[in-house]
């Protein structure tokens, strides 16, 4: 069993990385134009409108949780298709009320925050309030899309998320030659066609949904009982989804308030780098989840606890493996991509991937607990730790008036909630901090020794440039494979990758003769 698991999440892990490469590729030369096209101010601007939608749509991220745990977690226990069918249809008008009430916050709240505290130019509050609008419908639009999404993700097949997210990408390709021809307000056009895009890959999702899995197909179900308990569930994800928000899209709005749209564009570039990156991580993570859920689920703690701590090592490694020679040269990389540097783009970009690797190594650990269903003390700590960011930044900035001062504030916190995580985690499954550390911590710790020592050498050796940048991505590829081989994995995954090498190159021979 096993085995077939491990297989599964390796195959949907390669669908979701061939849509992420594709999605890579793509958005890398989308940013630029859109830059280009846009402006700095512009871009800003529709970065930190769209951010207060963002900020709103915390009801959201705390449905999305407990929706893709409880759809997981019915087909891993009973999967009884009849009360899989009553959970969908739950869920589904739940997430309609969430939307009402976003749309409510965000007329409101939203607009009080538009018109009150935002920094726009006088001449373009018009296209600002239009990407604004049209920010409401696309999140009004993917909220009601979020069970369908966790139905996907649920039944683990991968590859439709990948093929309809290929389309989705080259349509953003079409966005972008069309907002370079078309003679209309740049900003107001992105914001329509972002919006139908949306609208577009919402209707493939529902209708391959309703043909492939039965519990899709709506029918009005009520469930006194189980709409209690998913409230409840949902209830204390909303503080961890409310400090989510604060630490985030409140620090891009603290941004605009002490610095204006210039830093928030830097603000955007560094985490559109972040996204790029941590899509890899995110789409392994994507595919190990439900196996996390599901062998809580059937009570295989001891297969839940390989997976967590595996999933953790591999997603740092992999990040590694690509934000190591970014970090190093992102000044001339951004100059290659963006041509023009938005000031503290370089230092936001460093700092925001250092904060992904720490943080990537969190993800199993949410999922854990997410499975275990045991979340009030959890929301409350993490929560509590996690809005602490945003006033501790408040603080910082009112002090020292330094763009980059929260970015170290978040690492800092994602540092925190590792060790706070695992604790929690420790009372229900027993995964322990001391053999965390022992098995993840201290091996991940001197795996960035070589690496770190080789780059040391080569800023002493060689000038900034094309040479230097080449020599860099070589040497830290090399470096971290070997170390991440070496010393990150224990003799167990060295025998396994041996074998599955030995056993592909005899097969390899055997096809040959």
């Amino acid at each position: 069993m096993t085995s077939t698991n491990n297989k599964r999440i390796a195959k949907n892990t390669i669908y979701l990385y061939i849509r992420t490469i594709i999605t890579l590729l793509v958005s890398l030369y989308t940013s630029r134009i859109f830059l280009e096209v846009l402006g700095v101010i512009d871009l800003g601007i529709y970065n930190v409108v769209g951010g207060i939608v963002v900020m709103l749509s915390f009801l959201n991220t705390m449905m999305a949780a407990g929706t893709q745990r409880f759809l997981s977690y019915e087909l891993g226990g009973n999967n009884n298709h009849k009360q899989l069918k009553k959970l969908f249809s739950m869920l589904f008008f739940i997430h309609v009320l969430v939307a009402i009430v976003l749309f409510i916050l965000a007329e409101t709240i939203g607009l009080w925050l538009f018109y009150n505290k935002l920094i726009i130019p006088q001449e373009r509050l018009t296209a600002a309030m239009w990407v604004f609008q049209f920010s409401i419908l696309s999140a009004i639009v993917t909220i009601t899309q979020v069970p369908y999404n966790a139905s996907i993700i649920a039944h683990e097949k991968m590859n439709v998320f990948a093929y309809i997210t290929i389309v989705q990408t080259l349509a953003k390709l079409l966005v972008v030659y069309t907002i370079m021809w078309i003679d209309y307000d740049k900003l107001k056009l992105i914001a329509i066609l972002n919006f139908l895009i949306i609208l577009t890959t919402t209707f493939v999702y529902r209708s391959y949904c309703e043909r492939k899995f039965q519990e899709c197909i709506l029918s009005f179900h009520w469930d006194t009982s189980l709409f209690k308990s998913l409230i409840s569930y949902s209830s204390w994800n909303l503080f961890g989804a409310f400090s989510n928000v604060a630490a985030d899209q409140g620090i891009n709005v603290l941004s605009n308030l002490f610095f204006g749209p210039t830093v928030n564009a830097s603000r955007a570039i560094s985490f559109q780098v972040k996204s790029a990156l941590t899509s890899f991580v995110a789409n392994f993570q994507t595919a190990v989840n439900p196996q996390i859920i599901k062998s809580y689920a059937s009570k295989d703690h001891e297969y839940m606890k390989t997976l967590i701590m595996g999933t953790a090592k591999y997603s740092f490694l992999l990040l590694l493996f690509f934000a190591f020679p970014i970090i190093l040269e992102t000044k001339y990389i951004l100059k290659l991509w963006l041509g023009t540097i938005p000031e503290y783009s370089v230092v936001f970009c460093r700092l925001i991937l250092i904060n992904a690797c720490i943080d990537c190594l969190s993800g199993p650990l949410v999922t854990a607990v997410q499975a275990t269903g045991r979340i009030k003390i959890y929301q409350i700590t993490v929560g509590v730790v996690l809005m602490l960011t945003f006033p501790i930044s408040y603080v910082i900035l009112l002090l020292i008036q330094v763009p980059e001062s929260p970015f170290y504030v978040s690492i800092s916190i994602s540092f925190l909630l590792i060790i706070i995580r695992i604790i929690l985690l420790e009372r229900v499954i027993r995964l322990s901090l001391l053999t965390c550390y022992k098995q993840i911590g201290s091996r991940l710790l001197l795996v960035l020794i070589p690496p770190l020592l080789c780059s040391i050498a080569i800023f002493f050796l060689i000038d900034g440039g094309f040479n230097r940048f080449l020599v860099n991505i070589f040497v830290s590829a090399i470096s971290i494979l070997s170390s991440a081989y070496c010393i990150g994995l224990n003799k167990i995954e060295r025998k396994y990758i041996k074998d599955y090498v030995v056993k592909k190159l005899v097969n390899k021979k055997k096809t040959e003769i």
